[in-house]
């Protein structure tokens, strides 16, 4: 389900030891070979998709030793695409299988201005880890190994602009001798273009900025091939070599795209089951950057879809279908796909690359040409590659104590020098966007509400079905009521003071008035004066002044 070709190593050069028509113009299909299974899931090569992160983070170590590099070829078609480049692939662990399976190279249009650096697998002391590569700035000689950013802050989001927009939360960048806040901001929108915003590195070093860049959607960006798991040490054979045939449609990609926070990156295929999302597998569609900012290219889809009121819908629901339906699920293996091919084409996932047929591209031969430029490509990539483990490994960035814009110095690295000069991409990109001024430190947090501390909102009371006026918590002090005065208009008299108070001799008798206190009622001696039909004014015995009484409705 490949094709293999005998490799001749003369005096340290590689040589092809294969005839060009059987490399360039051969039809006929790859004879079986037992011992490599193509996977229809697995492993995004990281070049070609990578998931925007909050924090850098570790890869977690692997006890297995992983196996050397394979001799890998691009296969037969590319891109028509001047800018595609073949990079090649890399062992990655699967731990559904508890071994390593290869991850295929990819044809790959880089975003302008940006060549691939690739990754490699770190003795850890005890174990294994990988170390992700980045797209670094073309013609760059040399890289900064930074010490820890301090922690991403949440900061008040201003409100979008408009529907074409995107916003870009903010990031820490050194500057000099300490960190310094980017806060975060809105861009617009571009057809066909996503914009990967800057992020950092994890090396076992230190760590690398990569600043922000535009970077084609994936139905743009080439061709991802799949994965495939060698069941025998075929790959350890002299003279051996592996070429990628089977296509992966970033049509399927969209339906079937997971984030696996472990390794912070891109897998397809069937991870809907639950036991994969307590795993840390999130769907595609539900994975959120920071709060509630989606994926940079997930929101790149939306936007390009927002005319399409039904696409975000149907897209989870392919997901909640397949989560909850086993049968809906796509098959794990290309040996699955062959068996359910007939009965349901939906569920196909590899392609042919002699059959597949994308949209936005179309395929052509590779030449003799290009294929000396892609063996030259390649080798620059591995040896790039193979600096980076004695740099970063020999050297360490640390934190200084204190405050967390006091780091450490940076550590400056050469990059070797390289035989290939990667050409200008043809393709334009859209201008950089405009981005804040970078502050000091970072601005304080958006207010939140103290739920806790907020009264209780309680259902107005009410008296014979009619609402009472409602008692502001606000409200001022009330005026001192105006002297009570006789239905002839003249003032009452003041009440006699304490001292001079006479004797109630009616005080045990009962009252005839209805309104006032009976006999033993430790408010006896509260008075009522009727001051009006519906008003009436209480007021203790022998207080100097009816405005400490008390007004009553009846």
């Amino acid at each position: 389900m490949y094709t293999t070709y005998r490799l001749l190593t003369v005096g340290g050069a590689l040589l092809l030891a294969f005839s060009a028509q059987s490399l360039l113009h051969s039809a006929a299909q790859p004879k079986d070979e037992p011992q490599v299974d193509v996977q229809t899931r697995g492993p995004i090569h990281e070049a070609f998709a990578q998931p925007s992160a909050e924090d850098p983070i570790e890869s977690p170590i692997i006890k297995k030793k992983p196996p050397e590099p394979i001799e890998e070829l691009p296969p037969e078609q590319k891109p028509d695409d001047d800018d595609a480049q073949w990079i090649p692939g890399h062992w990655a662990f699967d731990e559904d299988r508890d071994d390593f399976l290869w991850v295929s190279g990819v044809w790959r249009s880089p975003p302008p201005g940006r060549e691939w650096v690739a990754g490699y697998w770190q003795d850890a002391g005890g174990g294994y880890r990988w170390v992700g590569g980045f797209w670094n700035v073309v013609g760059a000689t040399s890289i900064e190994l930074l010490p820890p950013p301090p922690q991403p802050v949440e900061e008040a989001v201003s409100p979008q602009p408009n529907v074409d927009t995107t916003y870009v939360p903010g990031v820490w960048v050194y500057r000099q001798d300490r960190y310094l806040w980017r806060p975060g901001h809105w861009i617009a929108c571009r057809p066909g273009w996503m914009w990967a915003p800057a992020h950092y590195c994890w090396t076992p070093g230190g760590y690398i900025f990569v600043n922000g860049f535009w970077d084609y959607n994936l139905h743009r960006r080439g061709i991802c091939f799949a994965p495939v798991y060698f069941s025998g040490p075929v790959y350890g054979q002299p003279g051996w070599a592996y070429r990628p045939r089977y296509a992966i449609g970033a049509d399927f990609l969209l339906t079937s795209l997971f984030v696996y926070a472990g390794t912070n990156r891109y897998y397809f295929g069937d991870y809907y089951d639950q036991s994969y999302a307590r795993r840390g597998y999130a769907p595609w569609v539900d994975y959120r950057v920071r709060g509630n900012y989606y994926d940079p290219l997930y929101n790149q889809y939306r936007w390009q879809n927002r005319n399409d009121n039904r696409w975000e819908q149907d897209l989870r629901a392919t997901y909640v279908a397949r989560r909850d339906n086993q049968a809906a699920r796509p098959p794990r293996t290309l040996a699955q796909q062959q068996k359910v091919a007939a009965a349901n084409t939906n569920l196909l996932v590899a392609t042919p690359i002699e059959q597949f047929k994308p949209k936005e591209f179309k395929l052509q031969t590779v030449s003799k040409t290009q294929l000396e430029v892609i063996r030259k490509h390649t080798e620059s990539i591995k040896i790039v590659s193979k600096e980076r483990v004695k740099i970063e490994t020999q050297t360490k960035v640390g934190k200084s104590p204190g405050k967390i814009t006091q780091p450490t110095a940076p550590v400056k690295i050469e990059l070797p020098k390289s035989a290939f000069r990667q050409p200008e991409t043809k393709q334009k990109p859209p201008p950089p966007p405009d981005v804040p001024k970078e502050l000091p430190k970072a601005p304080p947090p958006p207010k939140k509400k103290d739920v806790s501390k907020e009264t209780p909102k309680l259902p107005p009371v009410k008296k014979d079905d009619k609402e009472l006026p409602k008692v502001k918590k606000d409200d001022k002090e009330l005026p001192k009521p105006p002297p009570v005065k006789k239905d002839d208009g003249k003032e009452l008299p003041k009440p006699p003071k304490k001292k001079d108070v006479p004797k109630d001799k009616d005080k045990d008798k009962k009252s005839k008035d209805p309104d006032d206190k009976k006999a033993g009622d430790p408010h006896a001696d509260v008075r009522t004066i009727r001051i009006g039909p519906d008003l009436r004014i209480e007021r203790l015995l022998g207080e100097p002044s009816p405005v400490r009484g008390r007004l009553r409705l009846t």
